[in-house]
């Protein structure tokens, strides 16, 4: 979204032995969908990140 790395290169062995399970968070991500939400009829005004990310960018772009 930004255009630059956001974080520091570590090789995911590293990462496995400081985190153990925790690491499969941060090297695989998550999936996650709001079932009861959207079951109750709530729409998201951005239901997916990338618009969110960059509505969220451009609103901070204008307070600066």
């Amino acid at each position: 979204m930004l255009h630059r790395p956001y974080w520091l290169p570590v090789p995911s062995v590293v990462l496995k032995l400081a985190l153990d399970r925790k690491s499969t968070m941060i090297l695989d991500g998550q999936h996650v969908l709001p079932q009861v939400l959207t079951k109750a009829g709530f729409t998201f005004t951005f239901p997916t990140l990338k618009p969110a990310l960059e509505n969220l960018l451009n609103n901070a772009r204008c307070a600066f």
